[in-house]
């Protein structure tokens, strides 16, 4: 993302300015995990810019949108910076509980729980998409419409760090999911 690229270039007032108009445009389009990785960048930017209390409002909704879904490696890949972030959150009480998962994530990143990294629904998509299921078939086999299962496809390869299929079957099997 281009946000990442300027906070990591020493100019977060250019990430912030490129988010509203994503942010809107992907959450317009459904893409839930867009709009978290986009609010986890809201966030590192502010704190770059030395607003900390702005940056531990605008993780709010991340932490929200992430704890049902159990979207931990959207944090994580953020590194040191967003550690510090998540620890001042755990000291300020923001969603303690869901912050302290996190935080355990980052002790062993490559550890991160699976437990909760799929939803019920995800993991049984992964394991017909490991049986080469279409998002048609996987449309007819689980009652649900074609546009439906290719949400559940696309959330899985964000959750899992994929760019395609094959990706993100050879990384749940790394994680013991299928």
């Amino acid at each position: 993302m281009l946000m990442r690229a300027w906070i990591a270039l020493g100019s977060p007032d250019r990430a912030r300015a490129l988010f509203d108009r994503r942010r809107a445009a992907a959450a317009a389009a459904g893409r839930q995990g867009h709009v978290l990785a986009l609010d986890v960048l809201d966030a590192l930017a502010l704190d770059a810019q030395g607003q900390r209390a702005e940056a531990l409002r605008a993780l709010e909704p991340a932490l929200e949108r992430a704890a049902p879904e159990g979207y931990i490696r959207t944090f994580v890949r953020e590194g040191a910076a967003m550690h510090a972030l998540l620890r001042d959150a755990l000291v300020h009480r923001v969603h303690a509980g869901d912050v302290g998962q996190l935080l355990r994530a980052f002790e062993n990143p490559s550890a991160a729980p699976t437990v909760g990294l799929l939803t019920a629904r995800e993991r049984e998509v992964l394991r017909l998409l490991a049986q080469g299921r279409s998002n048609r078939e996987l449309a007819e086999e689980l009652v649900i419409s074609p546009e439906t299962a290719k949400v559940h496809v696309a959330r899985i390869l964000h959750k899992l760090g994929a760019h395609t299929r094959t990706q993100a079957l050879l990384r749940a099997r790394q994680l013991d999911l299928v």
